[in-house]
């Protein structure tokens, strides 16, 4: 398995605060920024070494996971372009999810308006970790990636909402997300043309409860 650290992303944990104020100019989505939270270790991919954007690149096209994605695979000259490319992205954050010396899987903050305080988030699990490590977990490895991620999103980035839109057909993802108290808030028809037919895609969303 890969090792936790690279000595970037070593250096940018080291140097993590909280935030003390709340985000408010643009040139706060262009910050590489990881954050640490209950033992939950996020690395931006912006600080990702090339053995971390591979294993993601690897992780992200295993049927799995990619069955549920816009397009089914990624080149790996697509993924180092798009990696690239969020270092001018205003308005999208991702994060490698990491556990001490484990890979828990990706979390996502995009359509992030900072105006309105809200995003679109989306998470996958690591397909390879090995049933043994997943069934001694006391949450289960989605939760702990969501968790993660409210907690970027809703204290770091002081956002008031959070959005997402999965397919009709992942009931199992839909089921989570409501355990997880997003409720449903809408369906967008044929919205997603894929595998040369259309589907149908749900709106969730969850409201935080802290305080502006």
């Amino acid at each position: 398995m890969l090792r936790l650290k690279t000595a970037k992303s070593t250096l940018a944990h080291q140097n993590h605060t909280k935030s003390t104020q709340k985000p408010t100019t643009k040139g706060f989505l262009q910050m590489a920024k990881n954050f640490l939270h209950n033992g939950i270790y996020a690395l931006d991919f912006k600080l990702m070494d090339k053995k971390d954007s591979l294993y993601v690149l690897e992780m992200r096209n295993q049927p799995e996971v990619a069955r549920f994605m816009l397009t089914s695979n990624i080149t790996k000259d697509g993924h180092f372009n798009f990696i690239k490319g969020l270092k001018n992205n205003q308005k999208s954050a991702y994060w490698l999810v990491k556990k001490n010396d484990k890979i828990l899987g990706v979390a996502s903050l995009s359509r992030i308006n900072l105006a309105h305080k809200n995003a679109y988030i989306g998470i996958y699990k690591n397909p390879f970790l090995d049933t043994r490590y997943k069934t001694n977990q006391k949450s289960s490895i989605g939760a702990q990636i969501l968790q993660a991620l409210e907690y970027i999103a809703f204290s770091e980035f002081c956002l008031h909402s959070l959005h997402l839109e999965v397919l009709e057909s992942n009931t199992k993802a839909i089921a989570f997300y409501e355990k997880n108290g997003y409720k449903y808030g809408g369906k967008l028809v044929d919205f997603i043309y894929r595998d040369e037919r259309y589907h149908t895609a749900l709106i969730y969303s969850k409201i935080t409860n802290m305080p502006l």
